[in-house]
C-alpha cells in the first residue's frame, strides 16, 4: 500500500486536472484549526518557569495572532526579559510582524497578499477576479461574509490565504493581525484603477494644497495693491489742491501787487 502526504494549502478543485480522473473523491480532507487559548498552557506554564508572567503574556499572543501555530511561537521565542505585559507584548507585535521591516520579513505575509491580489478565477479576467475578492473581503472586515451565502470558491481562497477563519458557517478575520495590515485602507488600495485613482487624489489633494498656500499670499498681495492705490489717489489728491492752491495763491498776490500799484499812483 502506497501513502501519499500533501503538505500545503490548496482547494481539491486547484489540484484537477481532469475530473473523471480525480482521486479526491476517495479522499477525506483535513482542517488544520488554530490553537485554542487552552492549547496555548505549555507555552504560558514555560514562560513562568523562566520567571515571566507567562499566563499575560499568551493572553497577549492569542490576541494578536488569535493561535497561529508559527507566529504564537515565534513570538513566544521572542518573549526575553525586556518583554513585560501587554505593553511588551504590543511593542514585540509591533517590531516583528507589524513594521514594513516585519512585512518583508516574513513570507506569509506576501502569500496572502500575493493570493489576495493575483489569484484569477476560470472565465473571468484579472481585474474582474481582484474585484471580487476584494469585495469579499470587505464583507469580511465588516464581519458580513456567510460561507454558504458566497461563491465556494471565493470562501476557499480567503481561508487558503489564511486571512479568515470559520466559525458556525461564517467567515471571520482571522486575528488581529491580519485586521491591521490588510485593512480598508489597503483593500481600497488594491482595487483595479487603483493606481490612476491614486494618482488624481494625489494631484486633487496637491491643488488644494497650493490654492490652501496660495490664498492668503494672494489676499496680503491684495490688500497691499489696494492699499497702495488709495495711497496714489491720496497723493494725486493731495497734488491737485496744491497746485490749486498754488494757482489761487498766485492770481491772488497777482491781483494785490496790481492794487498797490494802482495805489502809488
Amino acid at each position: 500500500r502506497l501513502t501519499f502526504c500533501l503538505v500545503g494549502v490548496a482547494a481539491p478543485s486547484q489540484l484537477i486536472g481532469r475530473a473523471e480522473l480525480t482521486p479526491f473523491n476517495v479522499g477525506r480532507r483535513i482542517r488544520l484549526r488554530d490553537f485554542t487559548r487552552s492549547e496555548l498552557q505549555p507555552f504560558a506554564d514555560q514562560l513562568t518557569r523562566e520567571g515571566k508572567d507567562g499566563d499575560a503574556l499568551v493572553d497577549r499572543i492569542h490576541y494578536w495572532v488569535g493561535g497561529h501555530p508559527y507566529f504564537t511561537q515565534l513570538l513566544a521565542g521572542l518573549c526575553d526579559d525586556k518583554v513585560v505585559g501587554r505593553r511588551g507584548v504590543d511593542r514585540l507585535v509591533q517590531t516583528e510582524l507589524l513594521s514594513a521591516e516585519g512585512r518583508q520579513r516574513e513570507p506569509a505575509f506576501s502569500d496572502a497578499e500575493r493570493r489576495l491580489l493575483t489569484t484569477q478565477f476560470e472565465g473571468e479576467s484579472s481585474d474582474q477576479s481582484r474585484s471580487r475578492t476584494l469585495e469579499a473581503y470587505r464583507l469580511l472586515l465588516k464581519g458580513d461574509f456567510t460561507a454558504g451565502e458566497h461563491d465556494e470558491m471565493l470562501a476557499s481562497l480567503l481561508q487558503l490565504a489564511g486571512v479568515a477563519t470559520e466559525e458556525g458557517g461564517r467567515l471571520r478575520i482571522r486575528c488581529q493581525r491580519y485586521q491591521r495590515l490588510f485593512d480598508e485602507k489597503w483593500r481600497r488600495n488594491n482595487l483595479p484603477n487603483s493606481e490612476s485613482r491614486r494618482l488624481r487624489l494625489a494631484a486633487r489633494r496637491a491643488m488644494w494644497r497650493v490654492i490652501a498656500i496660495s490664498t492668503p499670499i494672494v489676499t496680503v498681495i491684495g490688500i497691499l495693491a489696494l492699499w497702495l492705490l488709495l495711497l496714489v489717489r491720496a497723493r494725486d489728491s493731495a497734488l491737485q489742491q496744491a497746485k490749486k492752491l498754488a494757482t489761487e495763491n498766485s492770481t491772488l498776490a497777482y491781483h494785490t501787487s496790481m492794487a498797490l500799484a494802482s495805489e502809488q499812483f
